[in-house]
């Protein structure tokens, strides 16, 4: 499903910036943006990227776990939502295990649209 030119350009734009390299079997690296708290994580294993919506006060718990693994999988994966994104289009989308909805790109966007993200 492809992204609305706004939603492209937010993604685009946190793509952009340094990545943080994260010491984990799990994590390879990640990127937090404060003012729109939005993570984003590479994964050892994979190219693919991950965009979830995470509170200040989580990835502030996150960055002084002693295992960022064992934390994200734990705290992050399942209670927040996210998509994998790949050349500006949403491969997967899902809003979270605590949040009722279908983990389309609708319902994600839904969940996310009070912090900038425009609906298609």
């Amino acid at each position: 499903m492809k992204l609305t030119k706004d939603f492209q350009l937010k993604i685009k734009k946190h793509l952009n910036k340094k990545f943080d390299v994260v010491q984990s079997s799990l994590l390879q690296e990640t990127y937090y943006d404060q003012e729109e708290e939005i993570l984003l994580v590479k994964f050892a294993n994979a190219d693919d990227i991950y965009l979830y919506n995470l509170p200040l006060s989580v990835y502030k718990s996150f960055c002084m776990s002693e295992s960022k693994g064992s934390f994200f999988s734990r705290k992050i994966k399942k209670n927040y939502p996210w998509c994998k994104i790949e050349n500006d289009i949403v491969q997967k989308a899902q809003p979270s295990d605590n949040i009722s909805g279908d983990s389309s790109l609708e319902s994600f966007l839904d969940q996310t649209q009070n912090h900038g993200f425009t609906k298609i």
